[in-house]
């Protein structure tokens, strides 16, 4: 009995049209990010657009006057001014690419963003992307000030950041004069901001580079209410008429080196803390393992 013959694939074959779908993939996928890219971009570009519309409707319709930041809602089309509403706001920028007149991208050191759209009585001012929960200070700074301009303390909840470096800052917007009657700085505990999280998502608290310019008649620095993420040599040197600390109640998250020998008192007796091992003439305060939290401690005199 004649029967037909019947042949499969030989296994070169398999091969080669297994090597020609892995080409047509690997063409592909570069196509198909690239277009879902655009998309995003597109996108990120239209709710530029509807937060300029919508941050000058409402600043002409409110009547309102001198320069507002306004935070737009792409989920509502609808812009803030306020920030405690703004924070709340989700993030939905997506694009990693540049945009001309725009700073930054729809997603920022790899966070998402909301827009924000500053309008003053000649149109619409800056537009940028942002992360809705680090943003520049909304407070004015004279108003932690005391009546004798001796003493600056941060109420909970008022500080309106959570880094303090490359910000226009409270402790930066005091005059000079200012500055140099001020003998008493505190922080009270910031429940509403406790840390900064710009590093990547991991809280490491209050950077203070560069902060404390100006007050080196400051004899006192309460940090008690806080978590400290960084404070230079430079800046205790600019402080150089310290000479008692309040340290953190919270765990200390980052070592830092302060100038002169510093103690606190235990029972009745003086407990100094370590020298920095590259400085003979600076005290240690170790994080997480220095049992130093909440204490106070004085310089050396």
């Amino acid at each position: 009995m004649w029967t037909k013959n019947k042949k499969g694939f030989t296994l070169a074959e398999l091969l080669i049209v297994v090597a020609i779908i892995g080409v047509l993939v690997a063409i592909s996928i570069p196509i198909f990010n690239s277009q879902l890219e655009k998309s995003r971009f597109a996108v990120d570009q239209s709710n530029v657009r509807n937060a300029k519309a919508a941050a000058a409707a409402d600043y002409l319709s409110t009547g309102a006057s001198g320069k507002v930041e306004y935070y737009y809602d792409a989920s509502s089309g609808k812009v803030t001014s306020d920030f405690a509403a703004a924070k709340q706001i989700p993030v939905y920028g997506k694009s990693t690419m540049k945009e001309e007149g725009v700073e930054g991208t729809g997603k920022s050191n790899g966070m998402a963003g909301i827009v924000m759209v500053t309008v003053d009585s000649t149109g619409i001012g800056e537009v940028r992307w942002t992360k809705n929960d680090i943003e520049y200070v909304k407070d004015n700074a004279r108003s932690y000030l005391s009546e004798d301009g001796k003493s600056l303390i941060f109420k909970p909840t008022g500080l309106k950041i959570l880094s303090f470096k490359d910000s226009v800052t409270p402790l930066q917007q005091l005059s000079e004069d200012e500055k140099s009657k001020v003998t008493t700085i505190s922080f009270e505990a910031n429940n509403e901001y406790p840390d900064d999280i710009s590093r990547n998502g991991q809280g490491r608290g209050m950077d203070f580079e560069g902060q404390f310019n100006g007050y080196s008649n400051v004899t006192r620095l309460d940090l008690s209410g806080i978590s400290i993420s960084r404070i230079k040599l430079e800046d205790w040197n600019a402080l150089s008429s310290l000479n008692t600390i309040v340290l953190p109640t919270a765990t200390i998250k980052d070592s830092f080196n302060i100038p002169g020998k510093w103690y606190y008192v235990e029972g009745e007796k003086k407990v100094y803390l370590p020298k920095y091992k590259y400085d003979n003439n600076s005290s240690r305060v170790d994080k997480e393992t220095s049992g130093l939290e909440g204490k106070t401690i004085y310089k050396e005199t």
